[in-house]
């Protein structure tokens, strides 16, 4: 797929809190950034919404902070808290297997039970669907409930024009409207891939002296494809 070409050719942008545009999700994050040990979250929203992009900022910048996805989550309450986290972050709560989820429910209730404790932890979970309508055992998707629910929203094209001009200024990178546009409805809709749209286009631009316009980018998509092909 063409959107997917600068994520080929660059290193993998990271995931951090300055490069995340909250857009309608400025509570949920704010919340986040600054809440206490000892709470419980539980985020949910669809595809490309931020779910994931919020969690692995947590790991990245808040110390002690341990990140799972589905694949890699623990079986057991005792491989989660091996490393003496603060922070756990459990994603793609839906895809969890019949004993993951058991795992889950003991972390769950781990975390109330040591809330005002010193080896208290905060619980960052987040799925696809609200609590009540996840895919999983039931006494979880109560114990899911037990703490802040956010729905994430996904960016409206308002915000992710407003993210295209704040990285084009910080960059100096000119680009014409014509080639916003195209970015906006051709491109994944989440923050990091755009912007690896707009490092590519930066440092191909640069190269070529030539300003970003539409035409650069369809240069740019065609020698990507022909090295591609080498």
């Amino acid at each position: 797929m063409i959107e997917q070409l600068p994520l080929a050719l660059l290193p993998s942008q990271d995931f951090s809190f300055d490069n995340f545009v909250p857009g309608e999700n400025w509570e949920a994050l704010s919340q986040l950034m600054d809440c206490s040990t000892g709470k419980m979250f539980y985020l949910f929203g669809e595809a490309g919404s931020g779910k994931t992009h919020i969690l692995k900022a947590l790991a990245a910048e808040r110390p002690a902070t341990v990140y799972f996805s589905a694949v890699d989550f623990p079986t057991t309450l005792g491989d989660c808290l091996a490393s003496k986290p603060q922070v756990i972050a459990v994603d793609d709560v839906q895809a969890l297997s019949d004993e993951q989820q058991m795992t889950l429910f003991d972390l769950v209730n781990y975390t109330h039970r040591h809330k005002n404790n010193p080896d208290a932890v905060t619980l960052v979970a987040a799925g696809d669907q609200s609590p009540l309508n996840m895919p999983i055992r039931e006494d979880l998707r109560n114990r899911l409930g037990w703490g802040l629910a956010y729905k994430l929203h996904s960016l409206k094209d308002e915000d992710i024009l407003l993210a295209i001009e704040q990285r084009a200024f910080e960059k100096d990178l000119k680009i014409n409207k014509e080639a916003t546009d195209w970015l906006l409805k051709n491109t994944e809709r989440n923050i990091r891939s755009l912007f690896a749209w707009l490092d590519a286009l930066d440092l191909y631009s640069i190269a070529k002296r030539r300003q970003v316009t539409l035409q650069l980018i369809k240069d740019f998509i065609k020698e990507a494809e022909f090295n591609n092909n080498l």
